[in-house]
């Protein structure tokens, strides 16, 4: 019975790396009938369909829905009020107040004790004597005293208002377009850093932008912190021979308005602090950020000598950390009140300063002191001695509007909603599009939308659900209440993709191949037990009402016939004859949830994300041995025969499939 289990998993694995495209069906110019096109449109503009709502797009007419979600104005009352009672305390802050109000356990106890000397509760010389219980008591006034919150509680409710919003928002092109330009412009939230900006980086530089001009949502990133952080730019100086903005406009001014009565905090700006020119950040914005590593050393392109006048073009552009502006609560600048402490980062810049050439938004800061202002050459375009902050935003003006920029970002996006090599022609036509409207991302979509080959049958379920993108669409078909998070992101990581936390600034891979081996499909079809059996906490399902209409349940009438039922609501309007003559013989296999936890066990999802696909995942299934798992004494099966078929559904390679 388990060689037949090993050769039925084998089948599932082989036909969703090779199953062929649905027939010709017309729909406008392409073919498809309305139901089929509505379902493309879910499949691809949101993560996916919810019950009935392939006939609500039907309708309201396809382009009408999707020109709706490119407004992104939709009512939204019903996911206000999920969040509203999560009371989750970071969604309403600043990117400052975020900063400083959560706070990892070291920083808390380092800052902790130069309060407690400062407010005279323990000596200088008795620090090196404290207890852990002193400590944990000093922590803890500090932590009451400042209103701090472990960063922990950041990190848990940045995970969950994603998945709350990409679950429940009426607006899912604008949830599935920040999802895919945070991995554009990806910072990982392991980087110890770059961990309390997460939450803003996607709400500020990424939500608001994605329907906006490239160019702005390229300066976005460029000035937060996540990405300051992430790519190290934040320290990156000029050299100690090299003269800066600040030391050329010094020769402009008199000595009396130099250094005279400056705040200390001020002061401290004036030093040319860093570790040198960091060239990280430069190399990215160009190869994965605008440009394309096909870009490099191509005519029109870039060198490495480009990446290096970037990287000096973008000196200086720092972030100031929020104890640092306000040292430790402001004691530096005097200042003990909390007014006084709310109004410090609007304040520490001074007109000297300025005249220098320093600028301050918010909590970001173009260091004048740290910036090269000499010559520079950066893709043909002369830079002359003495510039300032405008040579970095320059720098963004002329990547965005490359032609080389175009075709790439266009690319990326096609890949993303058409297909994995989508056709040239296509990315010609929307890189026309791109620079005819100065970027403006919208019209790159329209025309994407509007082009015959988004429609045509070889992009029609041609993509591969990510980990994060089968998880969400399970929720939505099935009517899923979610009351907690933290479960559902464990699965989601055991599959692959543990959310904000990859490593490389390439972001997830987005080709199907990169998200199809053995150990993935396996962890898949335990996901799809799981969830559909309720074993995943606070993730709860009524199988019955999705078959229940006017107040009565329709029980199947065996087996077989529940396999169909809930196969058509789970995949509405798709082709199931062959997926049905697959997943029959599954549904009958004895502990099958035993043997595909058991199974799931021995693969590493995670292993190969960082570095692509290991050798080893291109084994099959029955090239593994699972007698392991058939050996241990196995449980009593909980889930009822129902559970187990809307389970086999769900780990389907049909459903995969978006």
């Amino acid at each position: 019975m388990f060689k037949k289990f090993k050769f039925l998993v084998f089948i599932l694995f082989f036909t969703l790396i090779n199953s062929s495209q649905p027939g010709e069906k017309p729909w406008i110019r392409a073919g498809l009938t309305d139901e089929q096109a509505a379902r493309h449109v879910l499949d691809r503009f949101a993560f996916g369909p919810r019950q009935g709502e392939v006939d609500y797009v039907v309708s309201i007419g396809i382009d009408d829905w999707f020109e709706s979600q490119l407004l992104a104005e939709l009512d939204d009352s019903e996911l206000s009020s999920i969040l509203h009672d999560f009371q989750f305390k970071s969604l309403g802050m600043s990117v400052e107040e975020m900063a400083k109000t959560y706070l990892p356990g070291g920083r808390v106890n380092n800052l902790s004790k130069r309060w407690a000397v400062e407010q005279g509760l323990i000596s200088e010389e008795g620090l090196s004597k404290m207890t852990n219980e002193e400590q944990r008591r000093i922590s803890n006034l500090y932590i009451e005293e400042f209103s701090l919150i472990p960063i922990g509680e950041l990190d848990q409710e940045t995970t969950a208002q994603k998945i709350l919003r990409a679950s429940y928002s009426e607006n899912q092109l604008q949830e599935v377009l920040t999802d895919f330009w945070f991995n554009h412009f990806n910072i990982d939230a392991s980087k110890g850093q770059v961990r309390p900006y997460v939450y803003s980086y996607e709400r500020d530089a990424i939500k608001g932008n994605v329907f906006g001009d490239f160019r702005d949502m390229l300066e976005a990133t460029a000035k937060h912190p996540g990405m300051l952080f992430y790519l190290d730019n934040g320290l990156s100086t000029a050299g100690g021979d090299v003269e800066t903005t600040a030391s050329f406009n010094m020769e402009n001014l008199t000595n009396g308005t130099r250094k005279r009565n400056l705040p200390q905090a001020a002061k401290t700006l004036l030093r040319q602090t860093g570790r040198g020119l960091n060239e990280n950040y430069a190399r990215e914005l160009m190869e994965l950020h605008t440009l394309g590593v096909d870009a490099f050393n191509n005519a029109g392109g870039y060198t490495q000598e480009d990446v290096q006048e970037v990287a000096r073009a973008f000196t200086g552009w720092t972030w100031m950390p929020p104890e640092e502006i306000t040292n430790r609560q402001n004691t530096q600048m005097g200042m003990g009140d909390n007014a006084a402490r709310s109004s410090a980062s609007d304040s520490f810049l001074s007109s000297q300063l300025e005249r220098l050439g320093f600028i301050q938004d918010g909590f970001f800061v173009f260091r004048a002191s740290a910036h090269d202002a000499e010559e520079k050459n950066i893709l043909g375009n002369h830079f002359e001695r003495g510039g300032g902050i405008e040579e970095g935003e320059r720098v963004l003006d002329i990547l965005s509007q490359n032609e080389y920029a175009a075709k790439f970002l266009s690319k990326k996006i096609a890949t993303k909603f058409v297909q994995d090599d989508p056709p040239e022609e296509l990315v010609e036509i929307m890189a026309k599009a791109y620079l005819d409207n100065s970027g403006n991302l919208t019209e790159v979509y329209r025309a994407m939308f509007y082009s015959d080959y988004f429609w045509e049958e070889s992009a029609i379920r041609s993509k591969i659900k990510s980990p994060f993108e089968l998880a969400i669409s399970t929720i939505r078909i099935l009517d899923s209440e979610l009351t907690a998070q933290r479960s559902l992101l464990n699965s989601i990581t055991a599959m692959g993709q543990p959310i904000y936390r990859y490593q490389a600034p390439t972001g997830y891979p987005d080709s199907s191949t990169a998200w199809v081996n053995t150990g993935s499909l396996i962890s898949r079809m335990n996901f799809g037990l799981s969830i559909a059996g309720n074993k995943i906490k606070g993730v709860s399902s009524d199988l019955k009402q999705l078959n229940t209409f006017k107040g009565i349940f329709h029980e199947p009438e065996s087996v077989q016939h529940a396999l169909e039922v809930y196969a058509q609501l789970i995949m509405p309007y798709r082709d199931l004859e062959e997926t049905l003559r697959i997943l029959e013989p599954v549904v009958n296999v004895e502990n099958l949830t035993t043997k595909i936890e058991s199974a799931s066990a021995q693969f590493d999802t995670t292993r190969s994300m960082s570095g692509g696909m290991a050798d080893g995942d291109s084994l099959t299934v029955v090239e593994q041995d699972f007698n392991k798992g058939d050996n241990r004494k196995s449980r009593k099966e909980n889930a009822s025969i129902l559970e187990q078929i809307v389970g086999i559904i769900l780990g389907s390679p049909e459903f995969q499939r978006r």
